[in-house]
């Protein structure tokens, strides 16, 4: 088989990347093992997610579950709670997984491949997909398969470890238009538990930035014991899964330029607001847009797009997860004020602003740097300044 562009997963990222090539009338096969598999997930959709999909798949309307308008979040000392109208809305990821694909499939004529990648042959004109059942060759090649990606580990990219989440379903006596963030039940490494109401019950979950052994364990331990915290006594269909640890970001030299990632395959996901969903999205727009731009060679124009993204996320992990979970309570009480006001937090929510802007906004407050550079360690207020 020979075709324009072979996308490789059929998650947010590869679909959004489907739906805008297929509408421009590139040839697109999409290459899926598992059609309708369950990834576990929050299912939380922000403002700027609900932007992202009204331009691929607007049918998730009719998938809310429920609308959220405050969150509590709860720390060891204290509890804050953020409100903000709308602020996310629940959907079932199964089930927003499903209907994205079907309507990708059966509306927009992209053609489906139930199989699976094993080995990748790149040259400078085509790359051949070499699958368990058949080989493809196409131009382009879209990687977006995944933490555990095929065509990520077939360019020689491992991540150094992989952060772990586990996902539930349970009875829930909650109000539901709050949702709640739990972050006592994180010691050694960052983490927290999630309750999003939906209509009949609530999706719980518990995630870690964790590269311990058996961690998969760990966290399923502290589902439960976050479930009796809130007296959610019956929970079902528990599932786990990796998340990415790392960002990549190719380099245009050293990398083949008609393959590229996004998604959960390139790292993207924004660990202070739990966004995964988001940035699959917006990456496989970006992807389909730089395929359409230079169809041979999207590696540069990609990057273009993308980098500012990924230089974003960086400064979320590197600075506010620090001040999130590594500065104690003194400093924590001391910039709630500015982290848990709906302005900031709506601006980022709405895609209006970026974690840089709004560091920006806080660094310009005199009293709050001279209690960061008396509470911080040398190395983390480098990082800070950096």
């Amino acid at each position: 088989m020979c075709v324009e562009t072979v996308i490789v997963g059929g998650g947010p990222a590869g679909l959004s990347a489907a739906k805008i090539l297929a509408e421009n009338n590139v040839r697109v096969v999409l290459v899926e093992p598992y059609p309708g598999r369950v990834k576990p997930c929050g299912g939380g959709l922000t403002r700027r997610c609900q932007l992202l999909l009204q331009l691929v798949f607007p049918g998730y309307v009719d998938l809310i579950e429920n609308v959220i308008n405050e969150v509590m979040l709860v720390h060891s000392r204290s509890t804050y709670l953020l409100r903000l109208e709308r602020i996310f809305v629940t959907v079932r990821r199964e089930i927003l997984d499903y209907k994205f694909m079907r309507h990708v499939v059966d509306e927009c004529g992209v053609e489906l491949v139930q199989d699976r990648v094993r080995k990748l042959l790149v040259s400078r004109d085509k790359v051949v997909l070499q699958c368990n059942s058949q080989d493809i060759e196409a131009k382009v090649v879209l990687g977006c398969d995944g933490v555990y990606s095929a065509v990520r580990r077939e360019l020689g990219v491992t991540m150094s470890f992989s952060p772990y989440a586990v996902r539930a379903y349970g009875r829930y006596r909650g109000r539901p238009d709050v949702a709640i963030l739990d972050f006592r039940l994180s010691r050694k490494s960052p983490g927290y538990l999630w309750i999003f109401p939906l209509r009949d019950g609530a999706n719980i979950g518990y995630g870690e930035l964790t590269s311990e052994p058996k961690s998969g364990v760990t966290v399923r331990n502290k589902l439960v014991l976050g479930a009796k915290l809130y007296e959610i006594n019956e929970i079902f269909d528990i599932r786990g899964h990796a998340l990415p640890g790392d960002i990549y970001l190719p380099s245009t030299d050293m990398s083949p330029r008609n393959v590229l990632l996004a998604g959960d395959a390139a790292g993207l996901i924004d660990y202070s607001t739990g966004e995964g969903i988001t940035f699959a999205v917006l990456s496989g727009i970006l992807a389909a847009l730089s395929v359409l731009k230079r169809p041979s060679r999207p590696l540069e124009t990609y990057l273009n797009m993308i980098s500012s993204i990924i230089g974003d996320l960086k400064l979320s992990r590197r600075v506010i997860l620090p001040i999130k979970y590594r500065v104690d309570d003194v400093l924590d009480r001391c910039i709630r004020n500015i982290l848990t006001r709906s302005e900031p937090v709506s601006r980022v929510l709405r895609g209006r602003s970026s974690y840089y802007e709004e560091f920006k906004r806080l660094l310009k407050l005199k009293p709050l740097v001279t209690l960061l550079k008396n509470l911080l360690k040398p190395r983390e207020l480098q990082q800070l300044i950096n």
